[in-house]
C-alpha cells in the first residue's frame, strides 16, 4: 500500500533515479523534485524514519575535496519505489 504523501513520493522517485550513484543536498532535492525546501526537508525526515532514505556523511567531490553530507535512497526505498511506480 502506498502510504506516502505526494511530496514524499516525488522526493523518493528523484532519489531512486540516482540509486547507488550518489547523494544529494536538501536544496538540490527540492529543486529536482520541484517542491519547496521546507516541504523537501519534511519529506526527507519522514522517509528517513521509514527507512527509505539515509543520510551519508563525509562525502568527497571528484577532486577529493570534502563535500559534506547528502541523502540517498536505501534498498528498501528503491524496492518501494519500484513496486509503486505508475
Amino acid at each position: 500500500m502506498n502510504d506516502l504523501t505526494a511530496t514524499e513520493m516525488k522526493v523518493l522517485r528523484f532519489l531512486d533515479e540516482s540509486y547507488l550513484e550518489g547523494c544529494w543536498y536538501s536544496r538540490a532535492i527540492a529543486g529536482h523534485a520541484e517542491v519547496s525546501l521546507l516541504a523537501a526537508r519534511r519529506a526527507i525526515k519522514s522517509l528517513v524514519r521509514r527507512g527509505y532514505v539515509e543520510l551519508t556523511r563525509g562525502l568527497f567531490d571528484d577532486d577529493g575535496m570534502i563535500a559534506g553530507s547528502g541523502y540517498n535512497a536505501t534498498q528498501a526505498g528503491h524496492e518501494f519505489c519500484t513496486k509503486n511506480t505508475t
